[in-house]
């Protein structure tokens, strides 16, 4: 469930002399935490969670902060299992630093990488050793069931996404988002390192390069048989292709196309190989 190799905790005295805690440094080294929900139902936290309800204290309103002002986490191990439905998801190599304040509500700024991340969905694996990087601030407010995203940027695998906007409901069984993503490189080698292997294997081996732009939004609600709503734009300036062994590469590559739930469409398509020029277009 949970473990920890070491923990260093440093508290300022004076805050607490007005009943508010400000932490000024908390270490955790290699931390592992594991959730488990059985295939009964049941999860590995169901006991700690009854435990704490029995000891807690009668809700009395209070104005206290709780200042977190340097939060370092180093090798961190994550993972969650659903034995019903064989989804499983896991982070490893987690390393970052973050500050949280909590008053009426939890601001945080956060900074992390991940060595790893693993992603199973009905059994089949779906994402494998992933590596990724995020920095965002954003502001929880657990009482209105809402986290605003100010600034956001999730980098994975050298492509680097803007992100801003809101989550909520999520106490719920249906979860609301309303999510703006963006992104734009000189080099849309970068995409490739995400798609799936499948995709990734024509071009083993190959050198890729060329403009990149993304835009993507999802919006709409979240839950069991209800999806949202996903749209994207992604374009491709002067890319090529150079496989290893091939004199002439493929190049002056142009791509536009959009993508929604259910659809894709290829408005341009166009590439010279060997002097001679293919395009495309179609859904």
């Amino acid at each position: 469930l949970l473990d920890l190799k070491e923990m260093v905790l440093s508290v300022r005295f004076i805050p607490l002399l007005s009943g508010n805690l400000h932490v000024s440094r908390l270490d955790l080294d290699e931390l592992f935490f594991s959730y488990v929900i059985y295939e009964e139902g049941t999860t590995n936290l169901d006991s700690l969670l009854a435990f704490l309800e029995e000891d807690e204290a009668p809700e009395t309103e209070s104005t206290a902060q709780v200042d977190l002002s340097r939060v370092r986490f180093y090798n961190a191990e994550i993972g969650y299992r659903d034995l019903q439905d064989g989804t499983s998801m896991g982070l490893r190599g987690l390393n970052g630093q973050m500050a949280l304040r909590y008053g009426d509500v939890l601001e945080t700024d956060v900074m992390a990488s991940v060595v790893a991340f693993d992603l199973t969905m009905n059994g089949e694996r779906i994402v494998r050793g992933l590596p990724f990087s995020i920095s965002q601030k954003s502001i929880l407010d657990l009482d209105a069931e809402l986290l605003a995203i100010q600034e956001g940027v999730l980098n994975i695998a050298g492509l680097a996404l803007d992100i801003n906007g809101s989550v909520s409901h999520f106490f719920s069984e249906v979860i609301s988002l309303e999510l703006e993503l963006a992104s734009s490189s000189d080099n849309f080698a970068a995409l490739l390192e995400v798609l799936p292997d499948s995709f990734k294997e024509n071009l083993q081996g190959a050198t890729v390069g060329g403009a990149m732009d993304v835009r993507a939004s999802i919006k709409g609600e979240i839950g069991e048989g209800v999806i949202p709503d996903f749209n994207a734009i992604i374009s491709v300036e002067d890319g090529i292709v150079r496989y290893p062994g091939v004199e002439k590469p493929i190049e002056s590559i142009f791509v536009s196309m959009s993508a929604e739930n259910e659809i894709v469409i290829i408005e341009r398509f166009s590439a010279v190989a060997d002097g001679n020029t293919i395009s495309m277009n179609g859904r």
